[in-house]
């Protein structure tokens, strides 16, 4: 008689239908956990802060995995006026000569504040409270034997938490991003007493953990340095990877366009993800040759700040970007695949030397040049190792321009020999259903 498979309860703030970037791993555990014996359980709430919504990711959801909903109060939904043109969303108010927002008024300043000091760690925090008992009940239903959280939302490890405690259960802690050692934590502006108080509530998680779960291998290293107490063997490295299943449709796609196509895909926010410098690098390659206008295009998906609103008018670069919304997930694949060199903006800032965002595993399986903007460290290692690109550790224009030149040549040589496909690069250490064993393991090891 086989043994039943051991029970885990996700707390995870983002679940399908709704689809920010964490979903993605949520959806690989729920996939592949089973495998290895373990059956998870998702907590969610049914109302959580966040505008994507992508339907076709309940087609993802294991119809055997059972999903608790829970109501949330979200009280920090002001946002700025937003308005929409086209493939563009521009807050209103926002200067179109200047780029700059407006200053905020003596009402918008109150509202930060008061966020500021009932956001920690993060304006999701009530749901420790509302998702409570739903927690509890879920456990007791599902008959769950150890309880994993995922952030960020760090609001969700405190949830988990105290779900674990009141049942008596191994916790796991899952980081696809630190907590007060994340690399944009100091843009908080947090006063020292919210500061010590964050870090409290972060202590009393990982004192409680059995198990953490981390990104990168710079990432725990960091987590081991800033808190004793931890040992080596409580964590475990489980990175994003990449599940070849989401690709195979993908396999045989080419270029789609006559244009040498860059693509970027993703959030493009203030301060270090400012693509400024790639496009003053664009212009001055456009101008040493003037026949590559008509034969580029830029194509960037997804949200960007305000700031970013006149740099294409600026750089005179309006008749080769083409700018788009968020769009699902299957939408994006394909506008990755059809393109000729992806890019990738994480700033030269080394406090983000530790991080490799998703989109970088699904660049990489496509088998098309990569260029990346990033600090030595995670990103420039990963592309080296397996060959897939250049990055760059510095905003210098002459460099960038040679690459664009190299790769738009290539590009041009491979359609004149007809060569207009790839067949996707080979990287089983990296597919998810490797790293999910990883977690699997060490459930086994709690449980």
């Amino acid at each position: 008689m086989e043994p039943r498979p051991k029970r885990l309860l996700i707390v995870t703030y983002v679940f399908p239908p709704f689809a920010a970037v964490g979903v993605y791993r949520i959806l690989k555990f729920c996939k592949y956990l089973p495998e290895f014996g373990i059956s998870p359980v998702i907590l969610t709430p049914n109302n959580p802060n966040t505008m994507a919504r992508d339907e076709g990711l309940m087609a993802q959801v294991p119809h055997y995995v059972p999903v608790h909903h829970t109501p949330t109060v979200e009280p920090f939904r002001w946002r700025p006026e937003v308005k929409s043109s086209g493939d563009t969303e521009v807050k209103q108010s926002l200067s179109a000569e200047t780029g700059r927002e407006a200053e905020p008024g003596l009402v918008s300043r109150f509202k930060q504040t008061v966020k500021q000091n009932l956001s920690i760690p993060d304006t999701s925090y009530f749901w420790r409270w509302s998702g409570l008992w739903t927690g509890l009940r879920a456990v007791k239903e599902e008959k769950v034997d150890l309880i994993l959280s995922s952030s960020p939302p760090h609001s969700a490890h405190l949830l988990a938490a105290h779900v674990a405690s009141r049942t008596h259960k191994p916790l796991i802690v899952d980081f696809r991003d630190l907590w007060t050692q994340n690399t944009s934590y100091a843009e908080r502006k947090l006063s020292p007493a919210l500061g010590r108080r964050d870090r409290r509530y972060e202590l009393s998680v990982l004192r409680q953990a059995a198990g953490i779960t981390v990104n990168t291998d710079t990432f725990k290293a960091q987590l081991m340095e800033n808190n004793s107490f931890l040992r080596s063997d409580q964590i475990d490295v489980v990175t994003n990877g990449f599940d070849p299943d989401d690709f195979k449709e993908f396999v045989a796609s080419g270029t789609g366009e006559n244009r040498f196509t860059l693509l970027y895909t993703g959030s493009l926010y203030g301060g270090h993800r400012n693509p400024e410098f790639f496009f003053t690098a664009v212009r001055m390659w456009m101008n040493q040759r003037p026949e590559v206008a008509g034969q580029i295009r830029l194509l960037f998906i997804g949200n960007w700040a305000p700031e970013h609103a006149g740099l294409i008018e600026r750089h005179g670069l309006g008749e080769v970007i083409v700018k788009r919304d968020w769009m699902p997930q299957r939408e994006a694949l394909k506008e990755t695949f059809a393109a000729d060199l992806l890019l990738l903006f994480q700033g030269f800032d080394p406090a983000l030397a530790a991080a490799i965002p998703r989109k970088l595993y699904e660049y990489m399986i496509t088998n098309k040049p990569i260029m990346a903007f990033a600090p030595p460290g995670e990103i420039p290692d990963l592309i080296t190792q397996y060959d897939c690109g250049v990055s760059f550790s510095s905003p210098e224009a002459e460099p960038i321009i040679a690459f664009l030149d190299e790769a738009f040549n290539t590009w041009k040589h491979r359609r004149e020999t007809g060569q207009t496909t790839h067949a996707l690069r080979s990287m089983p250490a990296l597919e998810t259903r490797q790293q999910v064993r990883r977690l699997a393991d060490m459930c086994h090891r709690l449980a």
